[in-house]
């Protein structure tokens, strides 16, 4: 009787002593216990390694075709190879605790049953190719791969399990498809110099939970049908994801404030296109500083049509600031503008990227701004103040701007019942504007392109830029002192009712949104265009406050 005893119980087999002596008498193979008391398929004794190799494919293909056996045991094999090609087993596959000292290759099989290889030892390298395993598979419990781990081209149809795997090389899954729940926690991507690459298709649940990569990940050519987590998982190295087609959800959180899931770069090459239904990828505890340009340029679209969520503790930008301002619905929709008007002044001139949100804590409007150059308040101030300067500097000087002034300023002023919204203003342009940009705005003109005939609609095309529909032609001039008059001439003519303004600015909440200042001056006869209601409101505020 062998004395090898195994390691991983098989609960369907009564009696855990190796009981493969008997299976090959009945096989006629002429074999006997080593001077150790154990079997030739658990002997230590290298001389018997190759007749061992030969022996187990007759032992495969006997209990595989036998009725009387419905398992195939391999358990406490030591063997420098393990090779199969081109079979469909119909019996349950066990390779627990088994060491194999060079390859382990599966190529082009078809496995009916389960297939169990728990604390499998490979030395070697490991080639899984055209493989179709229609039960459950599993290799946990610590099995170690400590050559390349490659699965080509497979399925797996049931749960595929290989929770605290060692993989020491590098680790590649290609065009491989999963059915049903994955599991890969716990498992160990050792080697920093290997990169580890995952496509193909999952329809079911694949989780990395707790697992730890020191070498690069790459998903490409991967379409998410169902969950993908990454749970308390640490990614030391760059982090790839391109070329995938989302319908289910990927998470990424990591384990603490500290230990962040992400510690380089993170290269996501994905657009709207990359989603379909209600697909969309989640970070939590996330470092997403080093998230490529591009991405972060589409963050804000991703984000608003939800195709991105960011969860709590995650950073996208490596600088955050905040402002403070008085709370009420004209300075939320002020500053919106305001600020909206400045990001695209620093993005567009001077190549820098901001953004900003805000959140409303009792009496006040937090400003929370996010960059990966700007790093406080101080600075952005400094910057915005430079950028609004060198804009207003391109403008020339033209006596218009005076006479459009003053009548900007008895519009607002009569239209808004609330005096104290000036002061709130005041502050905040105090805040964003210097000395020297108050003289420029004082003495800044606004260009006029208009012919002799009678203006019905004044259009603004950028902060210093009017334009009169209705024209025949397209002077490319500033108004002359006759034209400047007509202007005046028609402006004095179509005063507005100023009871009508109270009455259309009275509630705040429902007229001034981000589209309501352009319809309420589309209604009283200035028509402006969407993209540009940032510009009007810096024009019309500059020009009432600082006067």
């Amino acid at each position: 009787m062998c004395k090898y005893k195994f390691k991983t119980k098989f609960v369907t087999v009564p009696d855990e002593s190796c009981y493969f002596q008997s299976i090959l008498d009945q096989l006629k193979i002429p074999t006997s216990e080593d001077s150790d008391g154990y079997c030739i398929l658990h002997s230590a004794d290298n001389e018997l390694i190759p007749l061992k190799e030969l022996i187990i494919s007759e032992y495969i293909n006997y209990c595989n075709n036998e009725d009387s056996i419905f398992l195939i045991d391999l358990r406490g094999l030591e063997i420098n190879s393990f090779e199969i090609d081109g079979k469909t087993l119909h019996k349950t596959i066990n390779l627990s605790d088994s060491v194999i000292a060079e390859e382990f290759v599966i190529n082009n099989c078809t496995f009916e049953s389960e297939f169990f290889a728990d604390n499998l030892v490979v030395k070697g390298d490991t080639n899984i190719t055209n493989a179709r395993f229609y039960n459950v598979f599993t290799s946990c419990d610590r099995s170690r791969f400590m050559g390349n781990f490659n699965v080509i081209a497979s399925h797996f149809y049931k749960i595929c399990d290989m929770n605290s795997a060692l993989f020491a090389q590098q680790f590649t899954i290609k065009n491989v498809c999963f059915d049903s729940y994955t599991i890969f926690d716990y498992c160990n991507f050792s080697n920093s110099a290997c990169i580890n690459i995952f496509s193909g298709t999952t329809n079911g649940k694949v989780t990395f939970e707790k697992s730890v990569f020191m070498g690069q990940l790459i998903f490409e050519n991967l379409e998410v049908n169902d969950l993908l987590s990454f749970r308390k998982t640490c990614i030391n190295n760059e982090f790839y994801m391109q070329d995938i087609s989302i319908s289910g959800n990927v998470e990424f959180i990591g384990r603490s404030r500290k230990n962040k899931i992400f510690k380089q770069e993170v290269v996501l090459n994905i657009d709207e296109s990359s989603f379909s239904e209600s697909g969309f990828i989640y970070f939590e505890t996330a470092n997403l500083t080093l998230l490529n340009s591009e991405i972060k340029e589409n963050l804000v679209q991703l984000l608003q049509t939800r195709r991105i969520k960011l969860g709590k503790d995650t950073e996208v930008y490596k600088f955050y600031f905040s402002d403070k301002f008085l709370y009420s619905k004209l300075n939320e929709i002020f500053l919106f503008d305001l600020i909206t008007n400045i990001k695209n002044i620093l993005e567009s001139r001077e190549n820098i990227k901001i953004e900003f949100s805000f959140r409303k804590s009792k009496n006040d409007l937090i400003v929370n701004y996010s960059s990966d150059v700007i790093q406080d308040l101080e600075e952005f101030y400094k910057l915005q103040h430079k950028a609004l300067e060198n804009t207003l500097l391109k403008i020339g000087k033209n006596s218009t701007l005076l006479y459009l002034k003053t009548q900007l300023m008895h519009f607002l002023e009569f239209s808004l019942e609330n005096k104290n919204a000036f002061k709130e203003i005041d502050q905040i342009l105090c805040r964003f504007l210097t000395p020297k940009s108050i003289n420029l705005i004082i003495n800044s003109p606004l260009n006029v392109k208009l012919d002799t005939h009678v203006p019905s609609t004044i259009k603004l095309i950028n902060p210093s830029t009017f334009i009169i529909e209705q024209l025949t032609n397209e002077p490319k001039f500033n108004a002359s002192e006759s034209q400047f008059n007509e202007i005046k001439d028609f402006l004095i003519n179509q005063r507005l009712d100023l009871q009508l303004i109270k009455d259309k600015l009275s509630n705040l909440d429902k007229k001034l949104d981000n589209s309501g200042i352009v319809t309420f001056l589309a209604e009283c006869g200035i028509s402006i265009t969407n993209n540009i209601s940032a510009s009007l409101l810096f024009t019309i505020l500059q020009s009432l406050i600082l006067k």
